[in-house]
């Protein structure tokens, strides 16, 4: 009796750790599915806005707008300031933030495969736990 006292009760253990691992298990599937989803938005976040570099680099107020000294300015600042923070912004700001969310991606797919891998152990020590279970009841 004492055998089937101790089955039953690290059966129930058992099933209980099994339903909080499969619980991690949906919630980290649910934060993986969001990661991917704002990994693909920025990217295309990323490619609209390097379709926009002609927007942000020839604003209204052109050399055909100004002349002489501000034209040349207007100009200088084009070449220089705003076109090299325009592409650091796709190059390194928002490619960084790529490379953020992939190794997010990619640490989160490792828990998951570790949860996984605890929920198959956890499933294969349930059965062999109601198979000496069975085994008592019939010597009973």
């Amino acid at each position: 009796m004492l055998d089937l006292y101790r089955i039953n009760r690290d059966l129930m253990v058992m099933q209980g750790a099994m339903n909080s691992a499969n619980s991690r298990l949906a919630g980290k599937k649910e934060e993986l599915e969001r990661l991917e989803k704002a990994l693909t938005d920025l990217k295309e976040n990323k490619s609209n806005f390097k379709d926009q570099k002609d927007v942000c680099l020839d604003p209204e107020l052109t050399v055909h707008t100004l002349h002489g000294k501000n034209a040349r300015q207007l100009d200088d600042l084009k070449k220089g300031d705003i076109q090299a923070s325009f592409v650091g912004i796709p190059n390194e700001q928002i490619s960084q933030a790529e490379s953020d969310l992939s190794a997010q991606v990619t640490a989160i797919k490792q828990e998951i495969g570790s949860i996984e891998s605890n929920i198959a152990t956890m499933e294969s020590k349930h059965r062999q736990l109601i198979t000496e279970r069975q085994e008592v009841l019939n010597l009973s």
